[in-house]
């Protein structure tokens, strides 16, 4: 394909290698600070949630846990000034991939986009300017390079943005909920807290999300749209980090959205600071004395059968996996079969409670386990409305109870769930053992019961 292989300015590239470097290195000292020394889910002894055919992966026990985040954050900040790019990206890809294997109760949507992004930066010519690999052999340094990285990151960023569209069709969506609620819970902020009080407000934002999320990648190719679009997502994406607690996931999508403009942005704006601001042309003389300006006008290679193959699958997979919750029976949003790497992003408010009960085969041995005596209060509101958690912990007790000596214990999960503002409802079969069943990714499970017809809750 042709407009894959045209040749463009590598600026936005580099520009969004330093936006990734930079939020690879702030995601990392979160997950060391605040993940895992003050929240503990990396301690090695605690309780998890494996990622089902993922249960050998555990944290590294202690110093070597911390040691290996803080090189995390080396790393991150080697891919930001381009230390030998190719080398930290594939160091990078790999501990990161492996830190969000590690709890899958910690699941977030940006946490799987990162990880795409991690694997597909170790294959871009981002370090071919303005890096220290440049400034160690000035040689590689190009000037311009061929449309398809950029292209990679744009579609990656469309089917967030598209997807997150698709998903907010529904009943609940449109008439505002549960935004409606999240919004007036910000009542109390100051200067804008009488803003989110008004019920209109969350309905706006719901509307609004809706539209600019299925259109927006749309828009973003259209020229003339692009810089009226640009800006309703940059307000779109700075309410959402003013109101929720979405960590990198705003900046990410802003910086993969900017690459939507022409590939020369960075480098116009930069040469407009020059013209402009003395300060700028300081510190761009600054610079020239490490990165000179090249000579050579030549492009990267282009991109073979094989890269086109890769990124043809690469899209499938991504096309794909957000319709996979049609093969299965009921509400996605109920059921969560198909629900993760779908980007359907704060679509819903869900809760439960319930209780476990372990039973030794043959005899009258029963007893009742809380979860909220084997995890914190955040694993325990994701267990009760996961139903994969749910199946994991039954099997944990059973095996727990087994090597205590008890004879084929059967494990029964009790809970009840309620989807946004409907009442609860009964939410697994308690009289299956979900100890004997078996796990099945592509398959209905029978024990999880259907949604009745949605009753409200009364006000």
């Amino acid at each position: 394909m042709d407009w894959l292989n045209r040749q463009v300015d590598i600026a936005s590239l580099v520009f969004f290698r330093i936006v990734f470097g930079g939020l690879a290195v702030a995601e990392m000292i979160a997950q060391l600070t605040y993940k895992h020394w003050y929240k503990g889910f990396y301690d090695i002894d605690a309780f998890r949630f494996h990622y089902i055919g993922f249960e050998f992966i555990n944290p590294f026990p202690e110093p070597l846990m911390s040691i290996f985040l803080i090189a995390m954050v080396g790393f991150g900040f080697a891919i930001l000034v381009g230390y030998r790019y190719r080398l930290m990206t594939s160091l990078f890809a790999i501990g990161y991939i492996y830190t969000y294997l590690l709890e899958k109760g910690l699941y977030l949507n940006h946490g799987y986009l990162f990880c795409w992004l991690a694997v597909v930066m170790i294959f871009l010519p981002a370090h071919l300017n303005f890096s220290l690999d440049v400034k160690k052999s000035p040689s590689i340094r190009k000037e311009r390079i061929r449309y398809w990285p950029i292209a990679m990151l744009c579609f990656l960023m469309s089917i967030v943005y598209f997807f997150g569209g698709i998903a907010k069709i529904n009943p609940d969506w449109i008439r505002g909920v549960p935004l409606i609620t999240w919004v007036g819970n910000k009542s109390d902020m100051p200067l804008l807290g009488w803003l989110w009080a008004i019920p209109a407000t969350g309905l706006f934002m719901s509307y609004a999300g809706l539209f600019l999320d299925l259109l927006s990648p749309f828009f973003l190719i259209w020229k003339k749209s692009r810089p009226v679009v640009f800006v309703a997502l940059i307000l779109f994406h700075l309410t959402n980090a003013l109101i929720f607690k979405i960590g990198i996931f705003p900046w990410l999508s802003l910086g993969l959205t900017s690459l939507f403009f022409s590939p020369s942005w960075p480098r116009n704006l930069w040469n407009y600071l020059i013209n402009k601001h003395p300060s700028a042309n300081a510190i761009n003389a600054w610079f020239l004395q490490f990165f000179p300006k090249s000579s050579s006008n030549e492009s990267t290679a282009k991109i073979g059968k094989l890269g086109l193959l890769t990124i043809a699958l690469t899209a499938l997979i991504h096309i794909s996996l957000p319709l996979r919750h049609h093969f299965f029976e009921g509400n996605v949003a109920w059921t969560e079969e198909g629900h993760r790497y779908s980007w359907r992003m704060m679509l819903r408010s869900k809760n439960g409670y319930g209780t476990f009960t372990v039973k030794e085969k043959g005899t009258d041995r029963i007893v009742k386990e809380k979860p909220k005596n084997w995890m914190d209060k955040k694993m325990t509101r994701k267990l009760f409305t996961h139903p994969d958690m749910i199946w994991q912990f039954s099997n944990h007790l059973a095996d727990h109870y087994k090597k205590e000596g008890w004879n084929a214990p059967e494990v029964y999960a009790d809970i009840r769930a309620q989807l946004n503002d409907g009442k609860y409802q009964q939410y697994t079969d308690k009289t299956i053992d979900l100890a004997a069943e078996k796990w099945k990714f592509m398959k209905h499970k029978n024990w999880i019961i259907p949604m009745k017809s949605k009753e409200l809750k009364s006000d």
